[in-house]
């Protein structure tokens, strides 16, 4: 009988473990619609660098707001947006450009990371299995690195220290569960291959292509995690190379590999170091798996995109005090088209809050990056005068903070004061006083500077 009671008890301790486990991939169903890959995408990629950005900031989520619950099926993800493929060399394929991705799988979970090196994208994907899908883009709107599947609760390096070099899969999987969705990915051995000749086969593929095909990533909260496996001689696979970036920069294989390329001259080789400085997997705290999550976004309440058209300004700008005080007058012309950055402006459509919100396009530099072009590397505030005479004071924690630009727009019939208007104060990621239209100079002032 107590055998009989001990059996029971642990019968029902399981099952409370699996009802009440988290963002385990146990094919967990999600409240909520389930939905599936789109198909009015017509393949059609051929995009500049602004328009693809354009589509990731239509659906950017400000830093302040939660994930959308947005659940799409998994099998699906899966099959187009496979973990064993790296995204950074996609030109030969339609499903891993940008269009095609947010076409094929509409998401509004766009997130934009600001770095020292200009930051970066990526979007998130909900599965009806309960795990996750992050895929990053680069400042030019193009996807990069493996995507990047999560399950359960997210890891650190720590969990991951007692792996080495020969062991099996198996064990990667019991630490996380993500990994099993990497490995259905991978290639099985062929009809009569061996261990030895699919793995020079996988070694041959990665100095062509940059790619090594058997690979799982995982993004931990102290780091990026690559593990690179190969056959192993009695079957499966096994661990053959382990590496992990505190700093979050992936391993770019294109930039690893030139290493090793024969003819590549400093420039040419610097061109690739500098391409993998930008390899970053960075994501804001919050939207770890599992992470809490608002309600979707119906098509009814969408947010409408506007069209805007750009014109040229003029801008005065100043720096420095006393003899060392400095003005220049700033033309559309001036500002490279390196400093540009698109942004979203939001306001409440035809001014009523209770409507639907528009999204402004618009182009811009950071006040940040302003200042330093200009020499004032040592300003403390920006005073921002207004076309009607009126300033606006801007302390430069504030500026890096909340990303405040200025930003040029012209457009007649959506411009927020009713009037067509060249420049604007914007803060990149909304929020309260988000505009001040018709800007007409900027003073950068040091420290115990008055206006």
């Amino acid at each position: 009988m107590k055998n009989r009671k001990r059996i029971t008890l642990l019968s029902l301790a399981l099952l409370l473990g699996l009802l009440i486990s988290g963002c385990s991939g146990a094919d967990r169903v999600p409240e909520g619609e389930i939905h599936h890959r789109s198909e009015y995408f017509d393949g059609d990629n051929s995009l500049t660098v602004k328009e693809r950005l354009a589509l990731l900031e239509e659906r950017l989520r400000p830093s302040s707001g939660n994930l959308f619950r947005y659940v799409y099926a998994e099998e699906e993800l899966l099959e187009d947006l496979s973990p064993a493929r790296d995204l950074t060399n996609n030109i030969q394929d339609f499903r891993w450009q940008t269009p095609a991705i947010l076409g094929t799988y509409p998401v509004d979970n766009v997130r934009f990371v600001d770095t020292p090196d200009g930051g970066h994208y990526y979007a998130v994907w909900m599965t009806d299995r309960g795990n996750a899908c992050y895929v990053f883009f680069n400042r030019e709107g193009n996807a990069y690195g493996h995507p990047v599947y999560a399950a359960g609760t997210a890891k650190s390096r720590r969990d991951f220290s007692s792996l080495k070099e020969g062991d099996k899969i198996e064990k990667v999987i019991r630490i996380d569960p993500a990994t099993k969705l990497y490995a259905a990915s991978f290639r099985p051995l062929g009809e009569g291959e061996g261990a030895e000749e699919a793995n020079r086969d996988v070694k041959e593929r990665y100095e062509i292509y940059a790619t090594w095909s058997l690979t799982s990533v995982h993004l931990l909260r102290d780091g990026f995690l690559e593990i690179r496996y190969r056959f192993a001689p009695k079957g499966g696979y096994e661990i053959d190379r382990i590496a992990c970036s505190a700093d979050f920069k992936g391993i770019c294989s294109i930039s690893e590999m030139a290493r090793e390329w024969d003819g590549l001259s400093e420039e040419e080789l610097a061109d690739y170091e500098e391409f993998a400085s930008h390899y970053d997997f960075t994501i804001l705290e919050k939207d770890y798996c599992p992470f809490e999550t608002d309600d979707p976004v119906s098509g009814a309440e969408r947010n409408i995109p506007v069209p805007v058209e750009e014109t040229d300004w003029t801008l005065k700008v100043a720096w420095g005090t006393g003899e060392r005080a400095k003005e220049k007058t700033l033309r559309r012309a001036d500002i490279g088209p390196d400093r540009i950055v698109t942004v979203v402006a939001a306001r409440y459509r035809g001014n009523d809050p209770e409507g639907s919100v528009q999204n402004m396009w618009m182009g811009g530099v950071f006040l940040t990056t302003l200042a330093e072009s200009e020499g004032a590397g040592d300003w403390d505030r920006a005073v921002v005068t207004l076309a009607d005479g009126t300033e606006k004071t801007v302390t430069r924690h504030r500026a890096e903070k909340d990303k405040i630009l200025i930003a040029w727009i012209r457009n007649e019939k959506y411009a927020l004061d009713g009037t067509g208007t060249g420049l604007a104060l914007a803060s990149r990621d909304g929020g309260p006083d988000a505009y001040r239209p018709g800007v007409a100079g900027v003073r950068f002032l040091p420290g115990g500077e008055t206006p």
